[in-house]
């Protein structure tokens, strides 16, 4: 490194003495050198402290649960203590990365956007958590309500407000599964009850993500965080 600030700066110098004797095609080669070696310079200096303050890992524990294979890694960063990551293979193949044991023998991996795979270490058990999203159906939904859990107000959705609502569940993207209760921890919560017949069905709503009964979240409008108390209107 010292020898290419060397070079850049009698590159600099060089520059200098081009301008004054106005050699304009010679300083021009000059220029891009100068380009040319702070890039290689900057690059050079990347793969070094990548190199010498990377992470380092290790391979520690190792489980298999029928076709599946977890496992540990014991890696040190340039700074800091020791972590403990998890990939998980299937036949072989590395299908989830760099997840966490979640006390003393549960892992919880994705190795798709619309399932999960629980596994419990210490009993060689997996528990599959896969969405099962429902489709609404105009025809077959008769009421929709919303509530807002911080007012308490309840509001019956109007015919057009029914048709978005259930357009754009139906269209929503995935987001991920929750294991928390309440699903949402925040005052813009909503409680939204289609009537399909005789049945009910309950989704819940925060700024932009609703969540089925089953705590799959889902992204319902990215870009309107008002989204639901736009239905309240």
């Amino acid at each position: 490194m010292i020898v290419l600030y060397a070079l850049i700066i009698l590159l600099f110098a060089l520059i200098i003495w081009l301008v004054v004797r106005k050699k304009w095609k010679a300083l021009i080669w000059s220029m891009v050198s100068v380009f040319v070696l702070v890039i290689g310079g900057w690059y050079l200096f990347l793969y070094i402290f990548s190199e010498a303050f990377g992470e380092e890992c290790d391979k520690s524990e190792s489980w298999e649960i029928e076709e599946y294979r977890i496992q540990r890694y014991k890696c040190l960063g340039w700074a800091g203590p020791h972590y403990y990551p998890a990939d998980l293979f299937k036949n072989g193949k590395r299908i989830d990365q760099s997840k966490y044991l979640r006390d003393s023998c549960f892992f919880k991996f994705r190795p798709s956007d619309d399932l999960y795979l629980e596994f419990n270490i210490c009993d060689k058990s997996i528990k599959e958590i896969r969405a099962n999203k429902r489709q609404l159906d105009f025809d077959e939904v008769s009421s929709v309500n919303i509530r807002d859990y911080n007012s308490g107000v309840t509001k019956k959705l109007g015919e057009d407000a029914m048709k978005k609502f259930i357009k754009d569940w139906n269209r929503s993207k995935i987001s991920g599964h929750r294991d928390i209760n309440p699903i949402f921890h925040s005052e813009n919560t909503f409680e939204i009850s289609v009537s399909l017949g005789n049945n009910q069905v309950k989704f819940y709503g925060s700024h932009y993500l609703i969540a089925d009964e089953t705590n799959w979240v889902y992204y319902i409008n990215k870009n309107d965080t008002t989204y639901f108390k736009q239905l309240m209107n």
